[in-house]
């Protein structure tokens, strides 16, 4: 029988968990001001009814890509209805129909038919809906790599930079992310998919370690009570995060702290905590 106890533990020391969440997206993104600056510009024709200009947002796990494209895409749902973004994690929608039914659901508001439906249906209906609501769809694939490895790029880009030729009017820009810093789409697209993408890079750096105390001190008073983290062990974070070159590594590393100093009744996180979860994350 499963004791409360083992349920709920009597030292709570978490405010909000999510704050330690890959998928967390902070009020404010820290150390990417330029990054977000140069993509409001590349997005900003699809506001008033133009074609996003295309974007390669390029660098190394945990360097803010992802958090920056949700964040502008957060952003862009909050202030007008024109641009429509919709977010395709590649990883897991490697596939032409995938992809096209991802973005069928995220702008016509539910799933396809499970069957019966080519993609190409899909399309005229998201090019239906584009001309009724007058609006511009701004895709970003996410872990773009996979549709290389899948090599189902080409057909997914065309599809997607093409749609006006047989929609009028219908426009669709995209993001595209990947963790591959020498990533060559010259070698993977057909000419003619890019000419139509004609792509800017934006690179992300890794962080400083300056930048990764302030991030994750920042993330650390909006997840815990005070105490909980004290500086000693932030600093541990912050060191192997930075050896790692990967924010990620670091959120995962508070997060796993404060669980097991909850569970072993304890009110702080204690140096050996992070080493030992750090040997195991490295193995």
């Amino acid at each position: 029988m499963i004791k409360k106890s083992d349920l709920f533990s009597e030292t709570r020391l978490i405010k909000n968990m999510d704050a330690f969440e890959l998928d967390y997206i902070p009020d404010q993104i820290l150390f990417r001001e330029q990054q977000l600056s140069e993509l409001c510009f590349r997005v900003s024709p699809g506001f008033n009814g133009g074609r996003p200009m295309s974007t390669i947002c390029r660098g190394q796990p945990g360097t803010g890509k992802t958090l920056s494209v949700k964040y502008l895409f957060s952003e862009i749902e909050r202030t007008q209805k024109r641009l429509v973004p919709v977010y395709v994690n590649c990883q897991t929608h490697n596939t032409t129909y995938a992809v096209i039914s991802r973005i069928y659901q995220q702008v016509i508001g539910n799933p396809p038919p499970r069957s019966g439906i080519s993609r190409y249906s899909l399309l005229d209906c998201l090019a239906f809906k584009m001309r009724q609501k007058k609006i511009v769809i701004l895709v970003c694939l996410d872990n773009v790599e996979y549709l290389i490895y899948n090599k189902t790029i080409n057909e997914i880009l065309h599809l997607l930079l093409r749609m006006y030729q047989s929609h009028p009017d219908c426009r669709i820009g995209v993001i595209l992310v990947t963790n591959v810093i020498d990533l060559d789409l010259s070698k993977s697209l057909d000419q003619s998919v890019l000419s139509s993408l004609s792509a800017d890079d934006i690179p992300f750096p890794p962080y400083a370690a300056e930048e990764i105390h302030k991030i994750l001190l920042k993330r650390v008073n909006q997840a815990v009570l005070p105490g909980v983290i004290p500086a000693e062990v932030l600093e541990l974070v912050v060191q192997k995060t930075h050896e790692a070159g990967d924010l990620s590594i670091g959120l995962d590393l508070l997060k796993r702290g404060v669980q097991k100093a909850e569970r072993n009744g304890r009110s702080s996180v204690r140096k050996e905590d992070i080493l030992l979860n750090y040997r195991d994350a490295r193995h």
